[in-house]
């Protein structure tokens, strides 16, 4: 009996660990990271997945005009 509740003590642990994982890992989780351009430091959070029927608009803020980009 006593094995039995241990191994499901270490099922659950094992479970819960990897569904964390799976969570901050996964395919849907946003990129989020910081890149060097022209001299400044530009932050940006990508979205990796959207829910409805229109375009997922992208933007990243920048405070240097002079910086234009395409998607």
């Amino acid at each position: 009996m006593k094995k039995s509740v241990w191994l499901w003590l270490l099922a659950t642990i094992l479970t819960l660990t990897l569904a964390y994982f799976q969570r901050i890992s996964g395919p849907t989780y946003p990129v989020d990271s910081k890149i060097q351009f022209a001299e400044e430091t530009i932050h940006y959070n990508l979205e990796r997945s959207h829910g409805g029927e229109s375009d997922h608009l992208v933007k990243i803020k920048v405070n240097n005009h002079d910086i234009e980009g395409e998607l």
